[in-house]
């Protein structure tokens, strides 16, 4: 054998001693409020699947009530869906475009179930002069 390879194991052995002779200290202030942050955020995160069920139950219970689609279908469209934002979005959707979702989710709540509502009051039907109230 060469020096060389000698000196190369010897270093193997050397950082493995290394390794295992480092204690296991407590995480720091700063290490720990990651931790911490981080496991909140995993708490607080929504599946993709169940978010698609929240937002596409009431749009057919609303737009499509007499296509009479049931939970199951429904379960079945929100779980393809949500693997679809799970491919594209793998840190979950509301890492990137929390706010943008937000928005785009509460302004569907509000004009959704108002969309076959006129927008305005219509005007009383003025009555042609010259007729009489009946009172």
């Amino acid at each position: 054998m060469s020096d060389w390879s000698e000196l190369d194991q010897l270093g193997g052995v050397a950082a493995q001693a290394d390794v295992e002779e480092t204690p296991d200290l407590p995480p720091t202030p700063e290490e720990q409020a990651e931790i911490e942050q981080a496991e909140r955020e995993q708490e607080m995160q929504i599946p993709s699947g169940q978010l698609v069920e929240m937002a596409i139950s009431p749009l057919f219970q609303m737009f499509a009530p007499n296509w009479g689609v049931q939970q199951q279908e429904i379960s079945a469209l929100s779980e393809s869906y949500g693997n679809l934002l799970d491919k594209y979005f793998p840190d979950g959707m509301g890492s990137r475009f929390s706010v943008e979702i937000a928005a785009l989710t509460c302004t569907a709540m509000v004009i959704a179930p108002r969309l076959g509502k006129p927008r305005k009051k219509p005007e009383p039907k003025k009555k042609p002069e010259g007729e009489a109230d009946e009172n």
